[in-house]
Formats: C-alpha cells, sequence, structure tokens
C-alpha cells in the first residue's frame, strides 16, 4: 500500500512523537514498515492484533500503552517496561509460540 509522508507524520504525532522528533529517517522507516502491509494494521481497535505485528517492527506505530496493554492480553500475564527494552527476543519467542498452538488447536 501506498503511503505519503503527510500521512506518516500525522500517525506518528498521533501515537505520540512530539513532530520535532519526526526525522525523515523515522519517516522513511516507517514507510516502508507500512507499505509492505495491504491492511493498515496499525489503525485496528484490537489491541492484541496491534501488539503481534508491532512487536515484529523496527519503529513504533502504535501508542505504546496499546502495545503493552495488547501484549498482555494476548500471553495472558503482565509485561514489564524493561521486558520491551532488554529482552523483546524473548517475547518474540514467545509471541511466535503462542501463534503456533493456537494454530495447531485450529
Amino acid at each position: 500500500m501506498k503511503v505519503d509522508n503527510k500521512y506518516i507524520t500525522e500517525h506518528l504525532k498521533k501515537v505520540g512523537l512530539d513532530a520535532s522528533n519526526i526525522t525523515e529517517e523515522k519517516i522513511n522507516t516507517a514507510k516502508s514498515v507500512m507499505e509492505k502491509y495491504t491492511t493498515k494494521w496499525w489503525e485496528s481497535d484490537d489491541k492484541t492484533l496491534l501488539a503481534r505485528c508491532q512487536l515484529f517492527e523496527p519503529i513504533l506505530l502504535v501508542k505504546f500503552s496499546d502495545f503493552q496493554e495488547g501484549l498482555e492480553q494476548f500471553l495472558g500475564r503482565g509485561i514489564t517496561t524493561i521486558e520491551f527494552g532488554f529482552f523483546v527476543e524473548n517475547l518474540k519467542d514467545e509471541v511466535i509460540h503462542k501463534i503456533k498452538e493456537l494454530d495447531k488447536n485450529n
């Protein structure tokens, strides 16, 4: 899907990034992420969907509080902020394992 810089800038502001911190590099990173999808998952009201998608992307496209809440709902446990900074690979493994479990049960 094609997205323009204005859409990206407005979206990044909406999720809490201060306008002065929206650099060309961040816009380009967000653009490369957004353009690889056919749906705008980052606009979903489903916080577990937001979390499952966001976890594997290099730039935050959703409000951090929604990301954390959705991941906690999906994994069924509390997640401390430090896990996002130092143990993100463990979180990714846990999400992949949970998705595989859900697929196996369907």
